[in-house]
């Protein structure tokens, strides 16, 4: 069996993150794991925004130059890229004046362009998984996990007792249907059709259709990681019926 990890974000934490995903990764028998990743990088000593109601230590969020070389050799991605979060302008027209922008509550404002730099960098990590499955043309992977780079509970999950149609999230919010977004394990099919949500952010927050859907799942479409993962997957699949869920996959 063959597993794409797709990681995107900040690395906050990265070590720590890393062996989680290792202790993990070397639990599941038969797998082989291939790593893809987006990184955000800052200038030296400059310190990463998080969202106003993290609790997180300033150490966490010091950007350090060792970041670049640690990474490529923690993973050994077969494709990744690192931008200097600095240099990356987010496209308002993406999100302003659209109809869920004007109704999104005061505290999702606050935290906006931590929100946006997120859905950028995760489009970035599906883009470079797409690509290089349309170059090679020869990898048939399994499953894809969609994951943070300072992930510190791990699912409790065996891939070869999944089920290779179904999408699966963490249960930390059930009984709603609001989607965790720290790590998130389907197939590539699914997860290319979904993860585009940076270049479609326009679409998606416009769509009336998409809003009363929405509404009708007792959730609604806020400008933030977890309505924006929902809403998404909602504008291609309608429901949620493929939905199965794991205990694990938090922070």
């Amino acid at each position: 069996m063959q597993i794409a990890v797709v990681l995107y974000g900040q690395p906050r934490d990265y070590l720590k993150g890393y062996n989680n995903i290792m202790k993990f990764i070397n639990k599941q028998e038969d797998c082989k794991f291939n790593f893809f990743f987006h990184c955000w990088t800052l200038n030296e000593n400059e310190i990463y925004k998080c969202s106003p109601w993290r609790n997180i230590n300033n150490n966490e969020l010091v950007y350090n130059k060792n970041v670049i070389s640690e990474l490529i050799e923690l993973y050994n991605p077969i494709l990744y890229e690192f931008e200097n979060q600095n240099n990356v302008i987010i496209n308002e027209s993406l999100y302003k004046d659209t109809i869920v922008y004007n109704d999104t509550d005061i505290n999702s404002l606050s935290n906006i362009n931590n929100t946006l730099f997120q859905m950028y960098s995760r489009n970035k990590a599906r883009n470079l998984l797409n690509k290089y499955l349309i170059d090679t043309n020869n990898i048939n992977y399994d499953f894809v996990m969609h994951i943070r780079f300072d992930i510190n509970d791990m699912p409790k999950i065996n891939f070869n007792e999944l089920n290779k149609s179904q999408v699966y999230i963490s249960n930390l919010h059930l009984p709603r249907i609001s989607m965790p977004d720290n790590c998130i394990i389907t197939n590539p099919y699914i997860f290319l059709e979904w993860f585009n949500i940076y270049e479609m952010l326009n679409d998606i927050l416009n769509d009336n259709n998409l809003l009363m859907k929405i509404t009708s799942l007792n959730e609604k479409i806020l400008i933030n990681p977890e309505q924006l993962i929902l809403a998404k997957y909602i504008y291609h699949y309608n429901n949620t019926d493929n939905i199965a869920y794991f205990s694990g996959g938090s922070l």
